[in-house]
């Protein structure tokens, strides 16, 4: 069988004439002028976007929180907000819980009749950068310039072998844009200026290690950091056994950042410990460098093969060069072992017996001394004898007010005078109340003092002045064992009668009172109503 193929297709015909190209649309061609403005409309809506985000994330609630988690931050943004400081001292952890603010104003009220604004600017392993970043704060503080100023110097601030990291954390969070020209002449060089612009353009970069940890792990905000009372920590006490091991611990470390030859004498942290003495004189403010204190167990860091005799030698000379005095305050008379909870951090108590040692022997000389403003005051209830003679007593809580100090399963009392105070805390606690009446006395001076300590504000607890029965002023403690001054105006009553009520009526936490040494002074100071 044939099979039939189908006929192949006809060829196509070539076209006739001239061969036609393909046509390409050309995109109209742009200026330099016109490209330039639309690279320049990029940045600006990048720009626009960046401030945007970085405006929304500093108002919001994540920001406020992980700052308030920062002790550096923190403390600093309080600081500027408060009514800035007479006197005010820096410096690490040994200051942060050793400087009591109180008893500098309490001490130089009693002497020389003046209150001060005191304020401890320590910070947890604070070094010069981060210290000359305060007193850079408190130069510019907009209602007062500190009249004296403490710098607290430890002798591993200047070892080769400081943690690099830590000591720098001053750099995000203390240091301003106004501070820059401050930072450059310390020796500040690219990387420490560009990191202080960086974090002060864009809070999100500022915390950027919380806000990765609360992106990415989920961590929720913690606690705000504890600023204390006018900057100051207060810390419990130890038992030896813990606060000696504790401290045998925090002495080898030290020994490891000192010991030469693997630890040098010397690094950037001078430039800007040399730059706030240079500031502080400049601005005519009166320096005190110190020495600060820590248990003996640290000791074993200070030997003859450590950097501690060069640094001593070192800060005392910039001291000098620059008009500041100097003082050794390493060891301080009637401060031991016991008032430390490890080897560098005192107790309430420790920092009590610090802080008056300080006042009494530096600051106060470097203020002016004791004016008469601070003598000629009478006693007229000290409380060192248990009985409370001629004093009417209502209640179970009172019949035991005056004797002793400390009851058990009281914390440590500060700011006590004498053998004796008034305590409302008994056997039982807070739980016990009840009212004490004193006996009439004249006010024969223009102040009344006093020292007052335990329940404050919201606890029913308290001591006021009555004047013909009534109250003409009243004060509390502020939920503390410490007794702070208070002072009342009284000048408008001189040769008036007038008594004491002391009352407790509160039986929750902290509900009892405080009061010690209440004194009549000449002149005029005070406050009608009480602090």
């Amino acid at each position: 069988m044939e099979i039939v193929q189908p006929p192949a297709p006809a060829p196509m015909p070539e076209p006739s004439g001239p061969a036609v190209s393909p046509v390409t649309v050309e995109p109209p061609a742009q200026s330099p002028r016109r490209q330039r403005h639309a690279a320049w409309a990029a940045v600006a809506v990048l720009v626009v976007g960046v401030v945007v985000l970085e405006v929304g994330f500093r108002a919001s609630r994540l920001a406020r929180s992980l700052a308030d988690e920062s002790l550096y931050l923190r403390k600093g943004r309080t600081f500027e907000s408060s009514a800035g400081a007479d006197v005010a001292m820096t410096g690490d952890s040994r200051i942060l819980h050793g400087f009591s603010p109180q008893v500098v104003a309490d001490t130089v009220e009693e002497e020389r009749g003046e209150r001060l604004q005191v304020y401890n600017a320590g910070l947890s392993g604070a070094p010069p950068m981060a210290q000359l970043a305060w007193v850079r704060r408190l130069l510019s503080h907009p209602e007062r310039r500190p009249r004296l100023v403490v710098l607290g110097i430890s002798p591993y601030m200047f070892s080769s072998r400081i943690a690099r990291n830590p000591s720098r954390e001053s750099l995000t969070t203390l240091w301003r844009l106004q501070d820059l020209g401050s930072a450059a002449r310390a020796g500040a060089g690219f990387e420490e200026l560009s990191t202080i612009i960086v974090s002060n353009l864009f809070e999100s970069v500022r915390l950027r290690p919380q806000v990765v940890q609360a992106v990415l792990e989920h961590r929720e905000a913690g606690r705000p950091a504890d600023t204390g009372e006018d900057g100051y920590v207060r810390l419990s006490g130890v038992d030896a056994t813990t606060q000696a091991a504790r401290a045998r611990q925090r002495g080898q470390g030290y020994r490891t950042e000192m010991k030469k030859p693997e630890a040098r004498f010397g690094n950037e942290q001078m430039g800007y410990f040399e730059q706030a003495l240079r500031e502080l004189r400049d601005a005519g403010v009166a320096t005190l460098v110190i020495n600060t204190p820590s248990a003996s167990q640290v000791d074993m860091a200070y030997g003859p093969d450590s950097l501690y005799d060069e640094h001593l030698a070192w800060v005392k000379e910039r001291a000098a060069r620059y008009g500041a005095r100097f003082a050794d305050l390493k060891t301080v008379p009637g401060l031991g072992d016991r008032d430390f909870t490890d080897g560098d951090h005192l107790s309430a108590v420790g920092a009590q017996k610090f802080t008056e040692h300080l006042t009494r022997e530096h600051l106060l000389p470097m203020l002016g001394g004791a004016t008469a403003a601070g003598q000629g005051c009478r006693t007229v209830f000290a409380f060192d004898t248990p009985e409370l003679r001629e004093w009417t007593l209502q209640g179970e809580g009172l019949a035991d007010a005056a004797r002793g100090g400390r009851r058990p399963g009281q914390q440590d009392l500060t700011g006590q005078r004498g053998s004796g105070l008034f305590n409302s805390f008994t056997a039982q606690g807070d739980r016990a109340v009840g009212e004490a009446l004193s006996p009439p006395f004249a006010l024969d001076g223009g102040r009344l003092q006093l020292r007052v300590g335990g329940g404050g504000h919201g606890r029913d607890v308290g001591v006021a002045l009555l004047v013909d029965g009534q109250e003409v002023a009243r004060a509390q403690g502020r939920d503390s064992e410490g007794l702070g001054l208070r002072t009342w105006d009284v000048s408008t009553l001189r040769g008036r009668s007038a008594r004491l009520r002391i009352w407790d009526a509160d039986s929750g936490a902290w509900g009892h009172i405080l009061v010690d040494e209440v004194r009549l002074c000449p002149g005029p100071g005070g406050e009608p109503s009480p602090r």
